[in-house]
């Protein structure tokens, strides 16, 4: 028994000097494990344990788990840890979790009929490694990262650089929108045809504007919300002409007087929303701040002292009352020969009637004397004659 523990310690003694050696000869001699390292260049490396680490990853997930799309590259390995971040130079807290499940059920995901993509159809393969500095801030970051949507959407990428929002931007106001703001970033859903959840979207920043839309009698008009008179991406109207941007719903506007002298006069300048949504010194049409923006649509007599007043003190209302006056004199010269003309045409009624009534009455009367004339002559010479009858028949009887 003691021969076999002896034999026991010397075989793992022995087995422990040998890997010890075995370890120490690299270093000591060289050979190929050197050689193979100084092959490997750190980039080479990195990849080959980022692929180790993508097999693993994809081994563990669950079978059904949603994958956002193919063509991921190594994002996943990071990005689907919930505790991954990152400090910014301001201090702010960046979460860089990207749950597959908001992906793929986005417009980019399963339904997207190109087909699901993957974060190197955005990001790019040059996103990695994340060699660059750190951003400065959160805005600075999102403003930045909107230019990989430009690939795809060319055309609205066209209108932002034309819109209100990036002269905003250019102008120093980092707080504008850009596209995450509007659409989200990982999470974008489809653009739907409900003006309360896209007028809300704007909302988020126009308070002013949206509350007062809130209150107009647009908000129950279908769904005409922000987007069906601005443009979403350019804000400028969709029609240039606000009175043709109008009418393209309200087909025919109250036939009444005001609307006859300034909306269907060319010689008036004054616009729909000049009178409806009035922008006095307090008015401004789009507001972040929470000053009136005539987006309620309300409608009072400040739209037209204030345009009267600036006639009256700049000499123009005098024109116009001339104008006008002239204009009612000729109408009233035109009526006056409609009136003449009508009166002349009931007068020769009047007369026609009244000479049918006399001719009618003396052919009455001529009727009647003639009815009565005859009677008097012929009914007494009927009764003659009837006597002779008779006389002549009871002569015959006594015979």
């Amino acid at each position: 028994m003691e021969h076999l523990k002896r034999r026991f310690v010397i075989f793992c003694f022995g087995a422990g000097l040998t890997l010890l050696a075995a370890g120490l000869v690299p270093f000591i001699a060289g050979g190929p494990y050197t050689s193979a390292q100084e092959a490997a260049t750190p980039e080479a490396t990195v990849e080959a344990a980022l692929e180790v680490l993508v097999e693993a990853t994809a081994e563990a997930a669950p079978a059904d788990a949603a994958q956002p799309a193919a063509n991921n590259g190594y994002c996943t390995v990071c990005h689907n840890q919930p505790w991954r971040a990152v400090t910014l130079q301001d201090g702010y807290v960046l979460n860089l979790y990207i749950d597959p499940d908001i992906i793929a059920n986005s417009v980019h995901g399963f339904d997207n009929p190109d087909g699901p993509m993957g974060c190197l159809d955005c990001h790019t393969e040059e996103a990695f490694p994340h060699d660059g500095p750190t951003p400065t801030n959160a805005r600075a970051y999102a403003i930045t990262t909107v230019e990989m949507c430009n690939g795809c959407h060319e055309q609205e990428a066209v209108e932002l650089e034309a819109g209100l929002h990036e002269k905003a931007i250019e102008q120093g106001n980092l707080d504008a929108a850009v596209c995450t703001d509007c659409h989200g970033s990982h999470d974008i859903q489809p653009s739907t045809n409900r003006p309360q959840l896209v007028a809300g979207v704007c909302g988020d920043c126009h308070k002013s504007t949206y509350d007062e839309w809130r209150n107009s009698p647009h908000v129950e008009v279908g769904p005409l919300g922000c987007a069906k008179c601005h443009s979403p991406h350019s804000q400028e109207l969709r029609v240039g002409d606000v009175n043709e941007l109008c009418t393209n719903c309200h087909k025919a506007p109250g036939d009444i007087y005001i609307h006859e002298q300034h909306i269907g006069s060319t010689a008036s300048d004054v616009t729909c929303a000049d009178c409806h949504m009035y922008k006095g010194s307090d008015i401004q049409m789009v507001s972040v701040e929470f000053k009136p923006t005539g987006h309620s649509m309300a409608l009072d007599a400040r739209p037209c002292n204030s345009c009267h007043e600036q006639l009256q003190a700049s000499g123009q209302w005098e024109e116009i009352a001339n104008t006008v006056n002239e204009r009612i004199l000729s109408e009233r010269d035109e009526l006056q020969t409609r009136v003449t003309e009508l009166e002349n045409a009931i007068i020769t009624a009047e007369e026609q009637s009244s000479t049918g009534s006399i001719q009618l009455t003396q052919g009455l009367i001529i009727g009647l004397g003639l009815g009565i004339t005859l009677a008097v002559v012929l009914i007494p010479r009927f009764n003659r004659v009837n006597r002779r009858k008779e006389n002549s028949q009871e002569e015959n009887g006594h015979e």
